[in-house]
């Protein structure tokens, strides 16, 4: 009965993977020619299996991609990656597990927690936990990790699938403009490196109009909600009281994300340095609200590597949610980074970053993003704001379970059909952590 329900784009894009690997026909690599030099740390959990399974086929069927970038799968704990491996031999059985690497977490010293916005303190710990198995590999680490969620897929400017309006992300095998021996993936590291050179970080700043949140009663803007949030990440990186008081260049332009508002979390790829993330360890290690242990890190990164590695030394440190601008802030306070307000190219955002609620007419072109929300997408096919740059397109989309999956073919009936097998799966397994609605979330 699900089948019959699904649309015919879905099915033909399952059914022709499936009749690939019955086939033998499909063309899933083997290994990369070569030592990749970046990374990514995608932390997953049962309720988003189905989008960590989709990314890989898109991913494992762009050569480019698969080429440029390792996977690590970033799991809570060992009863979560076996059950990721058994259904995913069901759903995608001719994609190799050999192909990424599977980081099952350390538990947190203070422990994982429940409640509130303690899912998103997970994932955000989860994230980087993968980056600290990557430093973990001492000379063999990738040079970049990148901090994602798991709702990702690859974008295809020239589209093919009906109702896309000339853009569409990857369902089998990209295109050659992307995933070619020259295409747009192989430049994924010339790109980050010319970030990195760059030393700076956009963002925009926050409305106190657009939009309000309702907590218990309690009404707070835009602008409001996200001042806390960066306000967070600052108390990780250097401490309140140390802030009131400093007076240096980078510690000024932290007081000045937080005074102005300037959002930067996803207003591009969220990478880091691994070299650089080393360093941020140690330094959040020593903060009040980091840890505050500072004889767990005092011995530098070869103690840290004696004391049992960089994923052990994690356990101590509270990460906070919305992570990646804790790096941001570290980088501008001891790298000499700035944030580069863009608020005159894409309007003030409506909350968090203007790539995942972009506003009319905002010029996400002039700023070649490596990576765009499903929103931002749907608003350059609506006409809502102008095209994507052809120069430099993005490679990733992020929040690709968002307007109805409606232009990933397929990951519609993928998460339906996931569901139900998970559920199978966990109940012979006798674990009661999730049922028919929570696997949903």
């Amino acid at each position: 009965k699900d089948w019959q329900e699904i649309n015919h784009d879905s099915r033909r894009v399952l059914q022709r993977r499936w009749e690939a690997w019955k086939d033998g026909t499909s063309a899933a690599p083997s290994a990369p020619s070569r030592p990749r030099r970046v990374g990514a740390s995608i932390a997953v959990h049962p309720p988003k299996f189905y989008a960590a399974s989709h990314f890989l086929a898109s991913w494992a069927a762009c050569p480019a991609a698969f080429e440029a970038l390792a996977v690590y799968l970033v799991f809570t704990d060992q009863r979560d990656y076996e059950l990721f491996l058994r259904a995913q031999a069901c759903m995608d059985p001719g994609l190799s597990h050999d192909l990424w690497t599977p980081v099952v977490a350390l538990e947190p010293e203070r422990g994982w927690g429940h409640g509130g916005s303690m899912s998103q303190v997970i994932a955000a710990y989860k994230k980087w936990h993968g980056i600290a198995r990557m430093m973990d590999q001492g000379s063999d680490a990738p040079e970049y990790g990148l901090l994602l969620d798991s709702e990702l897929a690859l974008f295809e400017p020239s589209g093919g699938y009906a109702g896309t309006g000339g853009a569409s992300v990857a369902g089998a095998a990209g295109s050659a403009e992307m995933c070619g021996q020259d295409g747009f993936w192989s430049r994924l590291l010339d790109r980050i490196r010319a970030a990195e050179a760059s030393k700076l970080w956009p963002a925009a700043r926050v409305s106190s109009t657009l939009t309000t949140y309702n907590f218990g009663g309690k009404v707070r803007s835009g602008k409001d909600y996200d001042r806390t949030l960066i306000a967070e990440n600052i108390w990780l990186v250097i401490g309140q009281a140390h802030l009131a008081k400093c007076q240096e260049p980078g510690c000024l332009q932290i007081k000045r994300q937080h005074q102005d508002v300037l959002f930067s979390w996803w207003t591009d790829l969220p990478w880091v340095n691994v070299g650089v993330a080393k360093r941020f360890f140690e330094t959040v290690a020593k903060t009040p609200n980091g840890g505050g242990d500072s004889s767990s890190s005092s011995s530098g990164p070869a103690g840290a590597a004696a004391a049992g590695g960089w994923r052990a030394f994690a356990r101590s440190i509270r990460f906070t949610r919305f992570e990646y601008m804790a790096y941001q802030q570290y980088c501008a306070l001891r790298e000499g980074f700035r944030f580069w307000d863009v608020t005159n190219i894409t309007g003030e955002a409506k909350w968090g970053s203007y790539l995942e609620d972009p506003q009319p007419g905002a010029r996400l072109a002039d700023l070649r993003p490596m990576w765009v929300s499903m929103e931002a997408l749907s608003r350059t096919i609506s006409g809502t704001i102008p095209p994507l740059s052809k120069e430099a397109p993005p490679l990733l989309i992020f929040h690709v379970d968002h307007e109805a999956c409606r232009i990933a073919p397929g990951l519609d009936v993928e998460k339906r059909l996931w569901e139900k097998l998970l559920l199978e799966l966990l109940a012979k397994q006798g674990r009661t952590d999730f049922n028919k609605d929570s696997i949903k979330l």
